[in-house]
């Protein structure tokens, strides 16, 4: 008998030989899963934007010109509103499904950011209006967050589960591209369209979302409706693992292995080495995005040939690496104006970055959402979510307090986080590259999962080389059982 993944990987399928794009049903199901890509994407956009507004004369203008402390606060309302709505998101996607929650999201970014576009306008109080803007697209985003990265993990054909899952932080990263380059090219501009051209952009991918969701396949249904011995398999061990989960019913609020998030106000970095112009700060900045993305897709063609622990532990030490030249290089700058030392500071951000983006670019999101089981993964991604947003709202909020008052010395701070994590990742990651969702449950339990078409049990059989057999036992019907020979 042939078990695991070496089975999965065994099992014909129809488009077992065929590239997606000229499969019917795979290009319809990829090109409906980019409304997915689209929230990150706007995660990201939304993520860049407000940091290259800092450098804004008219943004700081129409918002009263906020100080350190009202930035802060600025930044950390996102991620509070998306703390507070994370426990409604995993309600609803049990419950109603993980489509409403891309709805909600895509809802909520067309009226934060009406909102936020009007700040300023007609004598309003543009620093409330504009908080009030992220708040509404926090909650959203929130929702997004916590149910993207599950529906890429439940709904891709398997073969290619890995490397789309692994794509959605990449198109964080374009995002954060789009946005760096909309902010340089706005940047030239003199009055308040500087900002709000940029600030209205998020209204395009939000009215796609809201459009195409609704033609997004709710679940992993689709793969049954194709009468392949790959369906019959993957069918078998969903119904096996939760026929398992109902035997063996434990408390599903696990324990989640978190994610340090390495956050930084690059304007004031770059002001912390001397360079303080508008133009120069947004293009340094787009350039910046660039590499990032670049940097994020050789993580995710990485991905698809390393195994997890290697990659994250190997960038984890890079990481490391750029903080402490970063650090360093600061130091040196603060103290003796060495212009050198100002220009590796700024080449160690963008290794800094680059690194980072290698491991949690294709992982971060992936990583979380394919080790939970199933009726664990909406609040285990709640969870994970929220987890999230507390690092989020601390790193946002004290960030630029802390970059006013201690200056370089802040970094060492993350120097610690860099150190810790990499501990934990070395003794708590499991191993995930090659299996199934329900062999990844398998490594955590540590029981047998056998394959079943039914709830009763089955086994998955090979009858030499290249012949193959799914034969259902415990069945006494004969029609019950699946017998298929295929050439390999």
């Amino acid at each position: 008998m042939l078990a695991g993944a070496e089975a999965f990987r065994s099992i014909p399928n129809h488009g077992s030989h065929l590239t997606w794009w000229t499969n019917d049903g795979l290009r319809q199901l990829n090109l409906l899963l980019g409304t997915i890509f689209l929230a990150q994407f706007l995660n990201g956009y939304d993520a860049s934007l407000v940091s290259g507004f800092q450098s804004m004369k008219p943004w700081l203008k129409n918002l009263g010109n906020p100080d350190s402390d009202h930035i802060g606060l600025l930044n950390a309302a996102t991620y509070l509103a998306g703390l507070c709505t994370a426990p409604f998101a995993a309600f609803i996607a049990d419950r109603w499904g993980r489509k409403w929650c891309i709805r909600y999201s895509s809802v909520t970014n067309l009226i934060g950011t009406a909102i936020g576009a009007a700040a300023g306008s007609g004598g309003t109080n543009g620093y409330a209006m504009f908080i009030m803007s992220r708040i509404i697209i926090g909650s959203g985003l929130a929702f997004a967050l916590m149910c993207s990265p599950i529906m890429l993990q439940e709904l891709p054909h398997p073969k290619h589960r890995t490397w789309m899952a692994g794509f959605f932080d990449v198109a964080f990263i374009i995002g954060n591209f789009v946005a760096a380059w909309v902010n340089f090219g706005c940047s030239h501009l003199t009055n308040n369209w500087a900002w709000r051209i940029p600030y209205l952009i998020h209204i395009g991918p939000a009215l796609i979302m809201i459009v195409l969701i609704s033609y997004v396949p709710e679940s992993p249904r689709w793969l049954i409706k194709n009468d392949d011995e790959l369906v019959a398999f993957e069918y078998a061990e969903i119904q096996e693992a939760l026929r398992m989960e109902r035997e063996t019913k434990q408390d599903t609020w696990k324990n989640l292995s978190g994610t340090a998030i390495i956050s930084y106000y690059y304007t004031s970095i770059l002001k912390l080495v001397g360079i303080t112009d508008t133009v120069t700060q947004t293009g340094i900045n787009a350039g910046l995005t660039s590499f990032t993305f670049l940097m994020a897709l050789f993580g995710l063609w990485l991905t698809q040939r390393v195994k997890r622990r290697p990659q994250l532990l190997g960038t984890w030490f890079a990481v490391l690496c750029a903080n402490i030249g970063l650090t360093v290089c600061t130091a040196e700058y603060t103290k003796t104006k060495n212009k050198g030392a100002g220009i590796g500071a700024v080449v160690f951000v963008w290794l800094y970055n680059g690194a980072f983006f290698v491991s949690c670019g294709p992982i971060f999101f992936s990583y979380p959402a394919e080790v939970l089981h199933y009726s664990m993964r909406g609040k285990g991604m709640m969870v994970w979510a929220m987890t999230a947003k507390c690092l989020s709202v601390f790193s946002a909020y004290t960030n630029p307090v802390a970059m006013r008052n201690i200056g370089y010395k802040w970094y060492t701070f993350y120097t610690a986080i860099i150190i810790v994590t990499g501990i934990c990742i070395y003794f708590f990651i499991v191993e995930t590259k090659g299996h199934t969702l329900e062999e990844i449950g398998q490594l955590f339990d540590g029981k047998p999962l056998e394959t079943s078409l039914h709830p009763e049990l089955a086994t998955v059989e090979y009858k030499g080389k290249g012949d193959s057999m799914v034969q259902v036992r415990g069945v006494p019907d004969e029609e019950n059982s699946l017998d298929r020979k295929s050439e390999s």
